[in-house]
């Protein structure tokens, strides 16, 4: 009987339990211990490229590698680069080694085989023989026409005059009035000159035109020392370059060069070679190309050597 009544207050005290509704949540638990390490995980994405890093040190030198195999045989050739005997190869090598030397020069005339060089410079016949050699280089010498003509290349243009304010008009005056019809008080005419054969008018029309849009007139001179004044607008007015003639008389009569050996070409001017220098005459090449000998070997005339 006590059984069944203990039962019965069981049974109920279990429903009244499940009919009342959960209470607050308790306190939170102190921290538990620290748990073992998990599996890895899955590796993520590949990130962008970092900014390329400094150069490192240079590594040491590798081995050496293997041998390759050996090459095809060559053509047959006339003569290896290293034999004298090739006349072709030893040319061009003389060849290439003038230009390399004639392109370090601010003047350079190329006649056949051989190099006309300059600095543009001038001084006397000793010091151009010096600078020459000092160069490994010789005086230059023409030997032929084509040459005598290129050393006159130095120069700059040959041709040099300037127009002065005399008539053009033959019938108004015969050359002997300026453009104003006053008559001519100071003339320097050349052989010749003025040239009565002349029917007609000079081509000078434009520098008349030139000096007239100015305002100004075009130069006439009227004495020796405006004349001279007018010749500076062609720069230097003395032209010539020293040529390796001998310059010793009695070593040849100035028929040899600097190495004694006959002159095989000469330009001489009317009167020249001038027998009446005793001793040192050293020989020029004028602005026209004609040779001429000076005792005055100091001049300042332009150094040209050739290779």
């Amino acid at each position: 009987m006590k059984l069944l009544l203990l039962l019965s207050v069981i049974c109920l005290m279990a429903t009244v339990s499940f009919s009342q509704p959960p209470g607050p949540p308790g306190p939170p638990g102190e921290k538990g211990e620290k748990g073992d390490p998990g599996y890895p995980g899955i590796p993520g994405m590949i990130g962008p490229p970092g900014p390329p890093g400094f150069q490192g040190a240079k590594g040491n030198r590798g081995l050496h590698g293997v041998p390759g195999m050996p090459g095809n045989p060559g053509v047959d050739g006339t003569c290896s680069a290293t034999e004298t005997s090739c006349p072709d190869l030893r040319a061009l090598k003389d060849r290439l080694a003038k230009l390399e030397l004639a392109v370090n020069y601010h003047f350079v005339r190329k006649v056949g085989q051989k190099y006309f060089v300059s600095n543009k410079e001038r001084g006397s016949f000793s010091r151009a023989v010096e600078f020459c050699s000092q160069q490994h280089l010789e005086l230059a010498l023409p030997q032929n026409e084509e040459e005598n003509n290129a050393l006159t290349q130095v120069f700059g243009d040959v041709y040099k005059a300037a127009w002065i304010s005399v008539n053009n008009k033959k019938a108004e005056g015969n050359f002997e009035v300026d453009m104003k019809n006053q008559r001519l008080t100071f003339t320097k005419w050349g052989e010749g000159q003025p040239d009565k054969s002349i029917q007609d008018t000079g081509s000078f029309s434009r520098a008349v035109e030139f000096c007239s849009q100015q305002h100004l007139e075009l130069a006439l001179p009227q004495n020796e020392e405006e004349n001279n004044a007018l010749t500076q607008v062609f720069g230097d007015v003395y032209k010539a370059a020293w040529i390796s003639v001998n310059n010793k008389k009695a070593e040849g009569n100035f028929e040899v060069d600097m190495k004694n050996q006959r002159l095989t070409f000469t330009k001489w001017g009317e009167g020249q070679p001038d027998k009446s220098i005793q001793d040192t005459g050293c020989t020029m090449l004028s602005e026209n190309g004609i040779w001429r000998v000076t005792p005055e070997c100091s001049i300042n005339a332009y150094i040209i050597c050739q290779l």
